[in-house]
């Protein structure tokens, strides 16, 4: 018996077009339909038996056109400033269309990665982004973020030249939290509203430890910059001496699997 292969193909209008081929006779012939009932795009029927439409897998089918891409944003993502800041948690490779989407010009990483982030390094560099890594450690049952460090990050996440910055740890919740928290309070963001940034991320594991590092953090030691940058009023607190709080030197990505 002959056999013939019809070759599904999808337009923009919601049509398919088929295709049929013989079984090396020669013949061939192209018929239209609404959609058919295929798999992996190619029907197999004999010359007798008419294409048949299946509405079950027509009703959950969709044509996609070629020029669409998913984008998926990494976890505990959010804008921290629109289309200058943003927050997030370690991005997956999954995640790296959403990133070039928001042509970012800088990332900061607050951890040494737990896995092996080739794939991470390479985007990167492809896309032109700048990495600066700056660990903070975690506050289990002592503080142990040193204020230092963040103003450090700091430094970056406000210096306008580094825009558009993305900031991530690995949750995108009690690091990240810390120094948005603190960037809040160089923009004299009210201390509830803070905490319910901080909890909007964190929760259900959000650490008390965290919330009293945010409150205890001087940020007049780099309220120069928020001001400079237009984050902070002119008229807001300013330190006895306050602190000249440079950018620390970026270095790439590392790619160990060991941390420190």
């Amino acid at each position: 018996m002959e056999q013939i292969i019809i070759k599904a193909t999808g337009s923009l209008d919601g049509t398919m077009q088929f295709q049929t081929y013989s079984n090396g006779m020669g013949k061939q012939q192209t018929l239209q339909e609404s959609a058919g009932n295929s798999k992996n795009g190619v029907h197999r029927t004999t010359p007798s038996t008419p294409v048949k439409i299946n509405k079950a897998v027509q009703k959950r089918t969709v044509i996609t056109p070629g020029r669409l891409t998913s984008l998926i944003p990494p976890p505990n993502y959010g804008s921290v400033v629109n289309g200058a800041i943003y927050r997030s948690g370690f991005p997956a490779p999954e995640n790296f269309s959403f990133l070039a989407s928001l042509k970012l010009k800088t990332i900061i990483t607050l951890v040494i990665p737990e896995e092996d982030v080739t794939d991470y390094a390479v985007f990167m560099d492809e896309q032109g982004i700048k990495n600066i890594q700056i660990p903070l450690p975690a506050n289990k049952d002592i503080i142990k973020v040193d204020p230092a460090s963040v103003m450090r990050v700091l430094g970056h996440v406000m210096d306008k030249a580094s825009h558009p910055v993305l900031i991530h740890c690995n949750k995108g919740k009690h690091r990240t939290g810390c120094v948005v928290g603190c960037f809040r309070k160089c923009q004299g963001e009210a201390k509830s509203n803070i905490h319910a940034e901080y909890h909007n991320y964190a929760d259900p594991k959000a650490r008390a430890l965290d919330k009293a590092f945010i409150d205890g953090f001087d940020e007049r030691g780099i309220l120069w910059m928020a001001r400079m940058h237009g984050y902070a009023p002119v008229d807001s607190p300013r330190a006895a001496s306050p602190a000249l709080m440079l950018p620390s030197r970026s270095r790439p990505l590392s790619r160990s699997l060991s941390r420190v």
